[in-house]
């Protein structure tokens, strides 16, 4: 008798985005997997924890030029059944700088685009 795993390799999404002057950009290879997305200032990181693949949870951590700043929530995926896939970020985030401290709460959208080439090793 002979047995073999198949594993399917999805390719993964480009993470990309914009609220007000701050950029999204990452790779995600697996919505399965945690999975980090970067923004453009002071050095913004958005750690994923997926509780499903459609949803989980975010910590949200920057520093840079004096300034912090730490929060979290949660997110869902949009999208998957129209081609146009999103990650819905509902998250509460704290900065902190030398001339006070401020609280943000908000949803923002992450697009995530069907990468083309085999940045995450799935081949094409």
């Amino acid at each position: 008798m002979f047995t073999a795993k198949i594993t399917i390799v999805d390719r993964g999404y480009l993470a990309s985005g914009q609220a007000a002057d701050l950029h999204f950009s990452g790779v995600v290879c697996s919505l399965n997997e945690p999975f980090t997305v970067y923004g453009s200032i002071i050095n913004y990181k958005f750690d994923f924890t997926p509780s499903s693949e459609k949803a989980g949870r975010v910590v949200v951590s920057a520093a840079g030029m004096m300034v912090t700043a730490e929060g979290g929530g949660t997110y869902t995926i949009e999208g998957m059944e129209t081609g146009k896939p999103r990650i819905a970020m509902s998250a509460a985030v704290i900065g902190h700088s030398p001339v006070g401290t401020r609280t943000g709460v908000g949803t923002v959208y992450i697009d995530l685009t069907p990468l083309s080439g085999d940045q995450c090793g799935g081949g094409n």
